[in-house]
């Protein structure tokens, strides 16, 4: 079983791991930004959203303006 296949099967089955794995990629995301961009990614994959991980509308907001600006440094780097 690849990394992968394990967080999805973990993520589809816990909606508490799956938003402690988030906030712990948030929490990180100044020094790692493609890492909440991939956390974010494998979670959403895994669960088909994140409408039911109990997260507060801060905890949302907060990762909506961690994503958005992991995603401009992101396209800023390519375009260079």
């Amino acid at each position: 079983m690849t990394l992968d296949d394990w967080l999805k099967k973990n993520f589809s089955e816990s909606a508490a791991e799956a938003a402690a794995y988030l906030r712990v990629a948030l929490a990180e995301s100044e020094e790692d930004p493609a890492g909440l961009v991939l956390a974010f990614q494998q979670v959403a994959r895994a669960r088909a959203g994140i409408d039911d991980l109990g997260l507060s509308v801060e905890e949302k907001a907060a990762l909506a303006s961690a994503l958005s600006r992991s995603l401009a440094v992101s396209s800023l780097a390519q375009a260079a």
